[in-house]
């Protein structure tokens, strides 16, 4: 079977350009033996992005809330129309940051690295489009802010995924009230410094231990296409 699968998947990639991958993969495997084992039913989804995220949760069984927050309105138009029809998935047009009010978002060529921070000036080099091509005023809201409005229930098992080009700490430090109250945390990590500001894996790390997680799992993520250096990659930590 193994060989047959080898030689199907060379014909496609020789025909048609396109690579076939096993669903799930072991990384999402994972993901789903901790929401089962842990009961999960609440994930805060931020840095939504278009719902990708969102989305692979609920196609590897995941059946609990899903509230996702997307703060630019062009892909949160994309994201809400994603998640319409589905009750059990909630869109928030705003950034979570550790503060209530307005800012100015850096908006890339490359939609999914647009940042509220500035890009490390040698990270252009890496990728031609990894640019800000204008801005947009967005709002931002702690998430201790907005917590018991959208989480009522005090026996929800809560997994943070966060993707926030660099603004990952600013968002842990406007939950700091509630992060006992979460279970799991997903988080991209970075090697080197991408965008200006951003705390680097080690750094971290030993922020999430200071605050009750260890590292669990790891899955790589992205590469410098020159080099095939490895400079960000997602972790999974558990309370």
């Amino acid at each position: 079977m193994n060989n047959f699968l080898n030689r199907f998947q060379r014909i496609i990639n020789k025909n048609l350009g396109l690579e076939i991958k096993k669903f799930p993969n072991k990384f999402q495997r994972s993901q789903k033996a901790f929401l089962m084992d842990n009961s999960i039913n609440v994930i805060l989804d931020v840095g939504a992005n278009v719902g990708q995220f969102a989305q692979s949760m609920f196609d590897i069984g995941y059946n609990g809330k899903m509230i996702s927050f997307e703060p630019i309105q062009a892909i949160f138009d994309k994201l809400e129309k994603k998640a319409k029809g589905n009750t059990k998935w909630q869109t928030c047009h705003f950034a979570l940051g550790d503060f209530d009010g307005t800012a100015n978002i850096n908006i890339s060529a490359l939609d999914a690295s647009s940042s509220l921070l500035p890009f490390v000036e040698d990270m252009t080099e890496v990728l031609t489009d990894l640019y800000y091509t204008k801005q947009e005023c967005i709002e931002v809201k702690q998430l201790d802010s907005i917590f018991e409005a959208i989480i009522p229930d005090m026996d929800t098992k809560i997994f943070l995924k966060i993707d926030t080009q660099g603004f990952e700490k600013a968002v842990l430090d406007g939950a700091k009230d509630h992060l006992e109250r979460i279970k799991m945390v997903q988080i991209e990590l970075s090697l080197q410094e991408i965008y200006k500001g951003e705390l680097t894996m080690n750094q971290m790390i030993t922020y999430l231990e200071s605050k009750g997680f260890k590292l669990w799992s790891v899955e790589p993520g992205f590469y410098n296409p020159k080099t095939y250096q490895l400079l960000q990659f997602d972790g999974i930590f558990i309370r």
